[in-house]
């Protein structure tokens, strides 16, 4: 096992199947969420501390715990709609009207997208090596 100063990651383990993801447990390696938070400059993070903290004075800790679960859902609902268009894995459905601007925002550059041949959308991806995991939105193309 190799170690830095905060997790323990398991070795390299290889499965038979070709483009399978490695069979390490993620919960042993960092999310690149985590990483891009470690490595947020202090000006980023002081500006994203006020904002927090104005969001709580107007809202309250509940409200603003429910902004922060209603743009998480919004979050979830968008990239679902990104991969059906990209897969062809069913219709993007209706979307909540916050979530439909984001899809109406990025309709011109899915354009040039070729979506024939996606090769990941929304799929889990680990980097052992370097220890770290996350979900690739997309892989595909672009004209």
């Amino acid at each position: 096992m190799s170690q830095n100063l905060v997790y323990l990651y398991p070795e390299e383990q290889q499965e038979e199947e070709q483009g399978a993801r490695p069979v390490e447990p993620a919960s042993r390696l960092v999310s690149v969420t985590r990483v891009l938070q470690a490595t947020m400059s202090e000006e980023s993070r002081a500006a994203l501390r006020r904002w927090e903290l104005a969001m709580v004075k107007k809202h309250g800790e509940d409200g603003f715990a429910e902004i922060k679960q209603a743009m998480l859902e919004t979050g979830r609902e968008w990239h679902a709609a990104l991969h059906a268009h990209l897969t062809g894995e069913g219709e993007v459905r209706q979307l909540t009207p916050t979530a439909d601007g984001f899809w109406r925002s990025v309709r011109p550059v899915l354009a040039l997208v070729d979506s024939a041949r996606v090769a990941a959308s929304e799929r889990d991806v680990t980097h052992s090596p370097l220890g770290y995991h996350g979900v690739v939105d997309c892989v595909a193309p672009f004209r």
